[in-house]
């Protein structure tokens, strides 16, 4: 059989598939610094990142043999803000419920209908990433607050001035975002899994931007430059509202400044080669399709 969404869908995975089977692969190389400063570990790559030319590489190694310090040549912070998530429409609910539970995104819109027939979630079969003030913010946030594990959010939320949803750009004229209505209702693990995601997006969406600073370190050994990087969370706001569901890197380095001495632990040459492309997930070919216009919200 074929479709509309069918065939298309298929062509995009055998093109795909057409790649992998055509890809070379390229070898490259890296060099990694360990190290210690001020009493923290630091783990630093050579600033070339991927050397092409195995030579060039062994050039670097040559020199910097047998170095045990290097030194801090800068540090440099800087902090951005991240803003809360867009409310779900029917893709991104699927995309997330397969990164976060690795439930296909037909048996999600399965269960998404199970809940809305229950009463308990809005009709799922949307492509609006908007919530409209129609809705009751307020009284969907009281009655979410009678369900002790939301609780203590849904009070937090309640007790800001204003409520407003962070939306994203996509509409849909006949039915706005996802949204849980408040109602609580006997439901299974499953459909409990996709009802927490929907409860705590819908929360997340009206909480705070989250504080977080990237810190960078250049090392130099022997006039060659690594550099260590990690990013920390410096306020939570709407990753406490969203959380076990955020999927973020927290790297903190030590505190360094320039001059400080780095003890070098050791210094090596990783070989590594380029990689075809991936193969589509359930979740990644729907976005693929969404981003050509591709198929319906059903």
């Amino acid at each position: 059989s074929t479709g509309r969404v069918q065939g298309p869908a298929l062509k995009i995975i055998v093109d795909r598939e057409k790649e992998i089977k055509a890809f070379k692969a390229v070898p490259f190389w890296q060099i990694e610094l360990n190290g210690d400063v001020n009493k923290g570990s630091i783990i630093a790559w050579h600033k070339e990142d991927k050397f092409w030319e195995k030579e060039k590489a062994e050039k670097v190694m040559q020199k910097v043999k047998g170095e045990k310090k290097a030194a801090i040549d800068k540090t440099e912070k800087k902090q951005f803000k991240q803003a809360p998530p867009t409310p779900f429409d029917l893709t991104t609910l699927q995309i997330e419920a397969y990164r976060c539970h690795r439930i296909s995104p037909k048996e999600t819109l399965e269960i998404a209908q199970e809940l809305y027939t229950s009463g308990l979630i809005s009709y799922p079969r949307t492509s609006s990433q908007q919530l409209t003030e129609k809705i009751g913010f307020k009284k969907i946030l009281s009655d979410l607050s009678k369900q002790k594990q939301y609780s203590p959010l849904a009070q937090k939320l309640l007790s800001k001035k204003k409520l407003k949803p962070n939306d994203g750009k996509k509409t849909d004229p006949a039915h706005p975002a996802i949204y849980p209505t408040g109602v609580i209702a006997g439901i299974n693990d499953r459909e409990m899994r996709i009802y927490d995601l929907i409860v705590k997006r819908f929360m997340a969406t009206f909480a705070d931007e989250a504080l977080r600073e990237t810190m960078t370190i250049d090392v130099n050994c022997k006039e060659e430059i690594f550099i260590a990087k990690g990013t920390r969370t410096l306020e939570k706001g709407w990753h406490e509202f969203y959380e076990p569901y955020v999927r973020l890197e927290e790297e903190e380095l030590p505190k360094a400044a320039k001059g400080d001495i780095v003890i070098v632990k050791k210094i090596q040459m990783h070989s590594k080669e380029t990689q075809p492309p991936k193969r589509y997930t359930p979740a990644s070919i729907i976005k693929e399709l969404e981003r050509r216009n591709l198929g319906t919200k059903a």
